[in-house]
């Protein structure tokens, strides 16, 4: 069974720092985003922790929600400042962890009342744009292998 944490290579360990999540997820270059991400988990300007704190790992077979988010803490999701960090990180989409030509890098993230949602942030390299979507989490939902999950 998966559960959260992932296993997985860690980037590193760095202190929080105050990040506008509004000025990069609506102005950032090469950059789709979701209104999906306003509604549920909002942008605002906080304290988010770096990039270098997330593990990940590929997923290696059809995985569903429930087994991924059966015993998610607050802490284990993700920050959208480390999601914009890695975004950043991957200049020109072509080098770095996250995944390119649409395949998924999934982010569990706390919304606005509490609850979890996932962040799934796509490359197509087709017209070199960075696509980030947001929904609740679903349960029933399962997610392809190849792509790959990230936690705190």
């Amino acid at each position: 069974m998966l559960n959260f944490p992932v296993s997985g290579p860690k980037l590193g360990s760095v202190e929080g720092q105050l990040f506008n999540e509004a000025e990069f997820f609506q102005n950032g270059p090469d950059l789709w985003v979701d209104r999906d991400i306003i509604r549920y988990v909002g942008l605002e300007q906080r304290i988010t922790r770096s990039a270098a704190t997330l593990a990940y790992r590929q997923l290696d077979r059809g995985t569903c929600e429930a087994e991924l988010f059966a015993h998610l803490t607050c802490s284990q999701c993700v920050d959208l400042g480390q999601i914009a960090e890695l975004i950043k990180a991957q200049e020109g989409g072509i080098s770095g962890v996250l995944l390119l030509n649409r395949a998924s890098n999934y982010f569990p993230v706390f919304g606005k009342e509490g609850k979890p949602y996932v962040v799934d942030v796509k490359r197509d390299i087709d017209n070199l744009v960075w696509y980030v979507f947001c929904r609740p989490v679903t349960l029933g939902y399962n997610w392809n292998y190849l792509h790959q999950v990230f936690n705190n």
